[in-house]
């Protein structure tokens, strides 16, 4: 698939008020205003027609035949990470632990970030958007003036000094850079900005169709799948935040679904009966079963154990990632 940007504009809140209405420019065509209703997980988005004279109210269009839809908020004169994928996340920064920066996002709440997926940190953005701009691509240069590779931490200075050597701490107040054999401790208020060796940060791979889509605290979050319905976005974390990484969160998911209920068909049967009669995806299975074997549950109670099982999964992982990465 080809990659299009897709900017949108939505205003994430915690109440439901009505959807917002703004400017849709499709690829072909003229722009029309309109209200966005719905995005689902194959990037059909679907609008309100807003203009009197509109022949049809609602519209289903492909995310690929759209170039915007409503206006990105101006970013506020406030700390801003510049993400590895372009996105910027306004947030304040707490400390570096280990190999992740921790922030708190005023609208997302407290984050524990891979140093990986974050190019940098602009302490003190220029208030004109295009020196804005030129700061946060000095954050992503990977060569010098000299055209030298450059393989370690930066601190550009206010006063457009530069310093090069290793972040060894962070925190909300300053900064220690180690040089050699000199440590260096540098206050945030003297920064402009912060930039990552280059040679750590990990890209992500351009695949399919990606979307920025900003939030109403000046955050561009660049993204390439998204479900939303009126004002909600709705994500499933469970597995992924209890093991972290997507394989292995993939491996389990398909062990609970296959490979373990298959492992206790070889049990003796005062061991195989209790689990194919519990087992979260075999009980809740009877529900859409007509004929039930022995050593099973009827489907309403069977439904309930699969519902108390996904109840637990998730409260585990809501307990991690609070614990973990707040």
């Amino acid at each position: 698939m080809t990659q299009l940007a897709l900017l949108l504009a939505l205003h994430l809140v915690a109440a439901a008020p009505p959807a917002p209405v703004g400017l849709l420019r499709p690829v072909e065509g003229r722009a029309f205003e309109a209200r966005l209703l719905q995005v689902d997980a194959g990037w059909q988005m679907r609008f309100r027609k807003m203009a009197a004279q509109a022949t049809e109210d609602a519209v289903t269009m492909p995310a690929a035949e759209i170039v915007s839809w409503g206006a990105m908020r101006e970013t506020p004169l406030r700390a801003q990470l510049v993400l590895a994928d372009g996105g910027l996340l306004v947030a304040d920064v707490l400390k570096l632990d280990k190999e992740r920066l921790q922030v708190d996002s005023a609208l997302l709440g407290a984050l524990g970030l891979p140093l990986e997926c974050v190019q940098g940190i602009l302490f003190q953005p220029p208030a004109l958007p295009h020196a804005r701009d030129l700061l946060a691509r000095q954050l992503a240069d990977r060569k010098d003036a000299a055209g030298r590779t450059l393989d370690a931490d930066r601190l550009i200075l206010a006063n457009g000094d530069q310093l090069q050597g290793t972040i060894i701490a962070l925190d909300d107040r300053s900064v220690h850079l180690e040089r050699g054999s000199q440590l260096v401790r540098v206050e945030l208020a003297r920064l402009a900005a912060l930039a990552f060796n280059p040679l750590l940060v990990s890209e992500p791979p351009a695949r399919g169709l990606r979307a920025l889509v900003g939030l109403r605290d000046g955050s561009r979050l660049s993204v390439d799948a998204l479900s939303m319905d009126g004002s909600r976005a709705v994500l499933s974390v469970a597995a992924g935040t209890l093991l972290r990484h997507p394989a292995a969160a993939i491996a389990a998911m398909i062990a609970v679904l296959f490979v373990l209920p298959a492992i206790a068909q070889a049990l003796p049967d005062s061991w195989r009966n209790p689990v194919t009669e519990f087992w979260p995806t075999q009980a809740g299975g009877q529900i859409a079963t007509v004929y039930h074997s022995a050593h099973t549950l009827q489907p309403w109670p069977g439904f309930g154990v699969m519902c108390l099982f996904v109840a637990i999964v998730y409260a585990i992982a809501w307990t991690l990632l609070d614990r973990r990465d707040a």
